[in-house]
């Protein structure tokens, strides 16, 4: 069902009197699923609801039992079944715990999606109307494109992109200089040369160019520096926690090249198969009784990680569930994200679900194996009464590291089959007072400006915000792109393609980026809209107003406030804000929003040819 307005609404605040019906969607008329459902209740004794067990699932449950209430009466025959796995073991143990359907739940949503029709609407008729989209030309292709639209979570999360924008735009480069002195090893290495290594200055880059020039100098002058300190300490990377929906979000984007909206609908895929258990939930704790053999045994035939599946496997068999990090969190949802089998030739995954569930099955794995051990090893040098130092971190242990090889490189990591520095070059100096200078240098270099804000780096923003959920994230991430409020782009500043399907017959392949990186970079009218909105109303583009409303629609939910009183209180607040909009817009604000239309977005910088440039 579709949450709608009952009546014609004549200008922005009617949003805020008329009242809301919901309506039957136009795809689910056609096949009828409403008259397929009353006839199957008419023959039934019981309704049990199969929804996915969150927050949306309990909403669409009780549509299901508004259709079907002629067959039920009474609430005595309806019953919901719980689950997160489309298993035979887990669904015979819902089957066997059937419970009653949370009216509470469903009415957090229903408040939820309520303010979201009201506000969105009411806000978007105004600046549509402000912006005189109207008294455009009527050959505009798209009638959505003519509309600026407003939502409580896709203009915040807008504002998350325009801010780091404005940051670009407002930087301004300024010149850092390095000393950095070159040591040679004191004996000669197994190779027969000597080894070199840089030595940075202690207290690391300047803007003062004096201090610079007067360290370099006296650096310059000195033959050899002395070894004061050699110090050795060990550091734990933790393994990864259990896998939920941001997590795989992120990564999907930064290391698999799938956006938001992808990755969910592969998410969905996998889930559907059977191959990974439900893939929204917020939850990184596996659950005390939770049965991590089940997943990991089948895994060990892998060709490509079956051996440290079995690795896991023995691990969680002499941990027995009970060693979880304390950064692992339990929100009472579905359980984190895990693989239920192995793949199969009649799977037919495409390219983007393969990824996705390899990825799946190496985190999993992962978070079963040991933390990874390293060796930090830091020696300091005295050169003309200047402190340099050099750094370097060793593996020692690779633990989990082993079932997630990429991230070596992405941690630094250095690592020989001795577990050592391969030279040796850092312990060597420490049986020496002293060590020979070979070169000093003084680099130098422009700061540059941070990049735009990547999708990976939004559904963190988002999460950490507020600013919907799991469940909806990667949809207010697509609407500000389908709004033309931004644009997808790759490092290189070129425009990337949104996913289609091949024509049948078609050979034409779908171009890929230039560059790695998927970044959102705001258009001229997602500015235009952030920063008019801003001298109005900043907590319009802020998200501290819709964390609250997400916090009240979840208390909702938990039976601690009334669907009514989270609506009348919310609603009277925005449209207290409509109000001072609408003043602010006819005396104070610039009507210059027609020109963004026809303006190009602001490329993002190249990092490979910026103005930001490195000497």
């Amino acid at each position: 069902f579709n949450l709608t307005f009952d009546g014609h609404l004549k200008n922005s605040e009617d949003a805020y009197e008329v009242p809301v019906v919901k309506n039957l969607c136009e795809s689910t008329r056609k096949v009828r699923v409403v008259e397929h459902l009353q006839d199957l209740a008419r023959g039934s004794s019981s309704l049990c609801l199969w929804l996915d067990a969150d927050r949306e699932g309990e909403n669409i449950g009780f549509e299901i039992v508004a259709v079907c209430r002629e067959s039920f009466p009474d609430d005595n025959q309806i019953f919901r079944a719980i689950f997160s796995a489309l298993t035979e073991p887990e669904v015979g143990a819902a089957f066997a715990s059937l419970g009653r359907p949370n009216p509470h739940v469903a009415q957090g949503v229903d408040a939820r999606q309520e303010l979201d029709l009201r506000v969105g609407v009411s806000f978007s008729r105004l600046l549509t109307k402000h912006f005189g989209i109207k008294g455009r030309t009527n050959k505009a292709p798209d009638k959505r494109k003519r509309m600026v639209s407003y939502g409580p979570c896709q203009t915040p999360a807008l504002g998350f992109c325009v801010a780091r924008s404005d940051e670009i735009t407002a930087f301004r480069p300024e010149q850092r200089w390095q000393p950095i002195v070159t040591i040679r090893a004191p004996s000669s290495s197994s190779r027969g040369h000597r080894e070199q290594r840089d030595f940075y200055w202690k207290e690391g880059e300047t803007a003062d160019r004096g201090l610079a020039a007067t360290i370099h100098s006296a650096a310059s002058a000195a033959s050899t520096a002395t070894i004061c300190s050699l110090d050795i300490s060990s550091t734990v990377i933790n393994r990864p926690i259990g896998l939920n929906t941001v997590h795989l979000l992120k990564v999907a984007s930064n290391g698999l090249g799938l956006g938001p909206k992808e990755t969910m609908k592969a998410a969905e895929d996998l889930y559907s198969k059977g191959l990974i258990s439900y893939p929204r939930t917020e939850t990184t704790r596996y659950h005390e009784t939770f049965d991590a053999g089940a997943a990991l045994q089948p895994q060990s035939k892998h060709a490509k990680w079956g051996r440290n599946a079995a690795k896991a496997f023995s691990a969680w068999r002499s941990l027995a569930g009970n060693a979880q990090s304390y950064r692992a969190r339990d929100v009472g949802d579905h359980p984190p994200i895990t693989p239920l089998r192995p793949t199969n030739s009649s799977d037919a995954l495409g390219s983007r679900e393969q990824r996705l569930y390899d990825f799946v099955c190496q985190h999993f794995i992962a978070s079963w194996l040991g933390d990874a051990i390293c060796e930090d090893l830091s020696v300091q040098l005295d050169v003309a009464g200047h402190m340099f130092l050099c750094c370097e971190r060793l593996l020692q242990r690779p633990g989990w590291l082993l079932a997630m090889p990429w991230r070596q490189k992405e941690l630094d990591l250095q690592r020989n089959s001795h577990g050592y520095d391969s030279d040796g070059f850092l312990r060597e100096l420490q049986r020496f007072e002293s060590a020979c200078i070979s070169s000093v240098r003084l680099d130098k270099r422009w700061t540059e400006p941070p990049q735009q804000l990547s999708e990976a780096e939004l559904v963190s923003l988002m999460d950490s915000n507020g600013i919907g959920t799991d469940a909806s994230i990667s949809t207010h991430i697509q609407t500000i792109q389908d709004r033309g409020y931004v644009e997808l782009r790759d490092g290189a500043g070129a425009k990337i393609e949104p996913p289609r399907r091949p024509r049948p017959g078609s050979r034409r392949p779908q171009r890929r980026p230039v560059a790695p990186g998927r970044y959102l970079v705001p258009t001229a009218l997602g500015c235009t809209l952030v920063h008019d909105l801003k001298q109005l109303d900043r907590t319009l583009v802020e998200p501290e107003v819709r964390a609250l409303i997400e916090r009240e629609c979840g208390m909702v939910g938990q039976g601690e406030l009334q669907m009514e009183e989270v609506l009348v209180r919310n609603l009277s607040l925005f449209r207290g804000k409509l109000r001072s909009v609408a003043g602010g817009l006819r005396s104070d604000a610039p009507n210059h929003a027609n020109d963004a239309f026809n303006f190009r977005p602001r490329m993002m910088p190249n990092p490979s040819n910026s103005s930001s440039r490195t000497h």
